[in-house]
């Protein structure tokens, strides 16, 4: 059976799972178009020979869209890897609608939460019913996050909905595992007080840095609107105004849509309130981090405050309790209520609402739940969980 992946050109959401395609399954049977233009920042991608780039489809729009059709055409199944396709694709969809019925949904938050678009006019209103109208004429969703097959069912009727998360790569858990054991390692160092005159000059600001009393906070992880950034950062100020409180916000905006006016216009006003209210307390984050480099960022996090009513950030929230941080979650997110009922403890973001430095900087109980994460979200989980869903093509393919 031959498999047409259809997936975001982003290396750091797609490349483990990738890996597990070449190294698990036939690369002959298992072909990836890029459905936009790749950044440099992505060009790794494209080292797998089994890769199309969006550029290679045609020069003209015409050709773009026949060889679009003919790949659509051409896979016995279609695997959309995220569903928040640009004109193009959806003219090509809604030109050969038969290939909806093969194709297999693999859905992201913000193209179940988040594909319409706001707004009054005839252009709206057609741009949502057409891609309410697809959505729903995909024949078999995959969710990442379990929470989404109910909100699945209830935007688009009862229906078998598969489950299937995009796996941490075991690179990364090795990664977090060697900061970990560092870190331990030195906290046992100095605890034992062996740290004197005669070492180093390097041990010696190692430890003058770790005697600092710091609060590090990383509030969210992108620029889209949805986290509600002031509301998280209205229950901050009053801990930031206050110069005994020793305290460093870090501000992911580094992607969220920059290309929609909206979206422009909250970025700005948020860099603008922080500027006028928090002065040097907060450190904005307007560049990409390579992924090895943004888990380390994310170690030297201790709290972590993530405001979506939606499954997101889950990559994030994994690695923030992978290695021991405290993390805030919104009360509107299923997210918060799923990784309770499975044993993490995540705190609500309401909890800030005139909250004290003490209580704030006040540790969860260091439970380890690395084992734990592994287990559920390990690329061998993932590998099972695809194998299956391959499985189940075949069969019905068969009948």
């Amino acid at each position: 059976m031959k498999y047409l992946h259809i997936m975001p050109p982003s290396q750091r959401m797609m490349l483990t799972y990738i890996e597990m395609l070449r190294k698990d399954f036939s690369v002959e049977q298992h072909k990836i178009v890029l459905c936009e233009p790749i950044t440099q920042n992505d060009g790794g991608l494209l080292l797998f020979e089994n890769v199309v780039p969006f550029e290679h489809l045609g020069k003209s729009r015409f050709d773009k869209l026949r060889n679009i059709e003919k790949e659509l055409n051409n896979a016995d199944r279609i695997v959309f890897h995220s569903f928040m396709p640009t004109r193009i694709w959806t003219l090509a969809l809604l030109l050969n609608q038969r290939v909806l019925e093969k194709s297999i949904w693999v859905i992201w938050g913000i193209d179940l939460y988040n594909f319409k678009r706001d707004g009054k006019s005839l252009h709206s209103f057609l741009f949502n019913k057409i891609g309410y109208y697809l959505r729903s004429k995909l024949r078999y969703p995959v969710v990442v996050s379990l929470p989404d097959i109910k909100e699945y069912n209830d935007r688009f009727g009862m229906r078998e909905v598969l489950y299937a998360p995009y796996a941490i790569a075991d690179s990364r858990y090795d990664l977090m595992d060697s900061i970990l054991n560092n870190k331990e390692h030195k906290r046992e160092y100095y605890d034992k007080d062996v740290l004197s005159k005669e070492k180093s000059n390097t041990d010696l600001v190692l430890k003058e840095e770790d005697d600092v009393p710091s609060l590090k906070i990383q509030v969210c992880h992108n620029g889209y609107a949805f986290n509600n950034h002031f509301e998280i950062l209205r229950y901050l100020y009053p801990l930031c105004s206050k110069r005994d409180n020793n305290i460093q916000i870090f501000l992911p905006i580094s992607y969220g849509d920059n290309t929609l006016t909206d979206n422009v216009k909250y970025t700005q006003a948020l860099k603008s309130y922080i500027k006028q209210k928090f002065i040097d307390r907060v450190k904005i984050i307007d560049k990409m981090m390579p992924n090895n480099e943004y888990t380390i960022h994310l170690s030297e996090m201790d709290i972590a405050i993530f405001n979506a009513p939606r499954h997101n950030a889950l990559g994030n929230i994994l690695q923030l309790l992978y290695m021991g941080k405290k993390v805030y979650l919104s009360d509107r997110s299923p997210l918060m209520t799923y990784l309770r009922n499975v044993g993490f403890t995540i705190h609500d973001v309401k909890e800030l609402d005139g909250i004290s430095y003490e209580k704030l900087s006040e540790k969860d109980n260091q439970k380890d739940y690395r084992q734990q994460i592994r287990e559920m979200f390990g690329v061998e989980t993932m590998r099972r969980l695809w194998t299956e869903i391959f499985a189940d093509c075949e069969k019905i393919n068969k009948k």
